[in-house]
């Protein structure tokens, strides 16, 4: 019967051995750490036993007894905190402090010569059939014992907590495992103490059935190192690429996509290491990635940094499409817009005139101006290419306000009182309020703003006496000052209702005539140069 036990407890031995290999090959963790402890603790714990059973003295027997009780307690100590983290519960202090005073008290209680706090006195038979030590507890024994036995009732109050709240099956199934594994050198322990084992330590019996137990889940599930293996499986197969480097800026780890790169060419360990910290973006070759890269450091330590690229290149596509789409859409619609609204000024417009080609020949006559006006090199830093074209789709909103104005007195053929002209005055600020009303959310704000300047400040003077603000010289808006000549040389030259038409020369001469009076002298520099071709072009309809 001692052979068969003794050659339980050595298998067991060997089996642990297997055990830490395989706890060692995972990826570090705290818990981890404490199965390795745990391991080892318990290894300690047969090999002292072993000792003392092997033993040809009673120094060395007690020796062997010491070195199995350094594993003892600190076994129990562990496999309460690896089942506590295994659940998800937190382990009060006490169980660590005391478990690991036990671990260093009791064996040198055991050890110290004429130390009977432990062993109150020991018995040396060689002959016996189990171990050749009898032992007689004195009171530290005890104590020992309810701390057993406390540790034992907390691992299984968890254990069955987990097992009754846990859904998952194999969560269930490895809850029994441990209880089994546990619940044996429990049993053990009980019939060691009890004296049913006839002086054998069955404790020994009941932590090598625990290691068979153990053994059995080592394999068949890896609870041990749950979290970090789908951390791991997460980090292989996430859609990122992952870089670790060390404090000497050395590649320590990459990830599945991380490898690819490296292997395909798409990044060198070089460009990585020189990546900006923070978040940038970076294209390589054909591909775009996002780039996160972050600095580890902890108590004002640096322990080195994680890269992390992401390829966008597919959504930056996608982005950037939209974003055409998007832009060439609100463009349709500006046309659109803009060409009702030009409508709606030609229609507005041919009420006091014969047609409405009064706002196609100013939209032409405002930028040929312009371009006159950049050409003698005055006002060169506004009139850009984008400001002329802009003026010249503006320029048809110019008198937009008219809208309001009764026909009774916008078609009156004769002279306006003073109270009709005060009404005819109100246009400017009305073409001004209509335009930001209707153009808000489709035009741009430059667009919004330069038709507002031409609707309000077209009627402003040179010389402070217009309307409807009374502006002169550049207090005057330049798109609205270019409109204004724009807009009297063609209302003299053409019919209305109210007068005749004035012949080419004097419509000059009355521009001439208010230079630096009604109008920026500049302007009509620019205008003189350009009055002939003014009058040249053929307007389509």
């Amino acid at each position: 019967m001692s052979q068969i036990l003794f050659f339980i407890q050595n298998v067991a031995i060997f089996l642990l051995f297997v055990e830490t290999l395989i706890t060692a090959r995972q990826r570090p963790s705290r818990f981890q750490t404490r199965m390795l402890l745990l391991i080892a603790s318990t290894l300690i714990m047969l090999v002292g036993y072993t000792v003392e059973w092997l033993a040809v003295s009673e120094e060395i027997a007690v020796i062997g007894a010491g070195i199995s009780y350094i594993g003892k307690p600190i076994a129990l100590m562990l496999s309460a905190l690896c089942v506590a983290e295994y659940c998800n519960f937190r382990v009060p202090l006490v169980f660590v402090i005391v478990g690991a005073v036990l671990g260093v008290s009791i064996p040198t209680m055991i050890l110290l010569p004429n130390c009977n706090w432990y062993y109150s006195s020991v018995d040396f038979n060689i002959d016996a059939a189990f171990s050749p030590l009898t032992i007689h507890r004195g009171p530290a024994y005890y104590l020992y014992a309810a701390y057993l036995f406390v540790t034992f009732a907390f691992i299984f109050v968890i254990l069955t907590r987990e097992y009754l709240h846990s859904k998952n099956k194999t969560s269930r199934k490895q809850a029994i495992y441990l209880a089994c594994s546990i619940g044996a050198s429990l049993v053990g322990y009980i019939l060691y103490l009890t004296g049913v084992s006839r002086g054998y330590d069955a404790t020994m019996l009941g932590a090598a059935v625990g290691v068979f137990i153990m053994f059995v889940l080592v394999i068949r599930f890896p609870f041990f190192d749950t979290v970090t293996y789908s951390k791991q499986r997460a980090l292989e197969n996430a859609s990122s690429a992952l870089f670790v480097f060390n404090a000497e800026d050395r590649l320590n780890y990459q990830n599945k996509m991380g490898t690819d790169l490296l292997k395909d060419g798409v990044v060198n360990e070089k460009q990585i290491k020189e990546m900006p910290i923070g978040e940038s973006r970076l294209t390589f070759g054909e591909s775009i990635y996002e780039v996160v890269k972050n600095s580890v450091d902890k108590n004002n330590y640096h322990f080195g940094q994680t890269v992390e690229l992401s390829d966008v290149t597919a959504k930056v596509t996608y982005s950037v499409k939209l974003e055409k789409e998007v832009a060439e859409r609100t463009e349709r619609i500006r046309e659109l817009q803009r060409t009702m609204i030009t409508t709606l000024a030609d229609i507005i417009e041919a009420r006091d005139t014969s047609t409405g080609e009064h706002v196609k020949r100013v939209c032409r006559d405002v930028y040929e101006i312009g371009v006159a006006l950049r050409e003698n090199g005055d006002y060169v830093d506004l009139l850009t290419d984008d400001y002329l074209d802009m003026l010249k789709g503006v320029a048809a909103l110019h008198d937009i306000g008219k809208i309001g104005i009764p026909d009774s007195i916008l078609c009156k053929p004769g002279k306006l009182t003073e109270e009709e002209f005060a009404v005819i005055k109100t246009h400017p600020v009305k073409g001004a309020s209509i335009i930001e009303t209707s153009m808000v959310g489709i035009e741009t704000p430059e667009y919004i703003a330069m038709a507002k300047d031409v609707a309000l400040f077209h009627h402003e003077k040179w010389n402070g006496k217009g309307y409807p603000m009374g502006l002169k010289e550049k207090e005057i808006p330049l798109a609205a000052r270019i409109m204004a000549v724009a807009d009297v040389y063609d209302a003299v030259r053409f019919k209305r209702c109210y007068r005749d038409a004035m012949s080419r020369d004097e419509a000059r001469g009355l521009i001439e005539e208010e230079r630096g009076n009604f109008f920026d002298p500049k302007i009509v520099d620019a205008f003189l140069k350009v009055q002939d071709t003014l009058e040249t072009i053929t307007i389509s309809v």
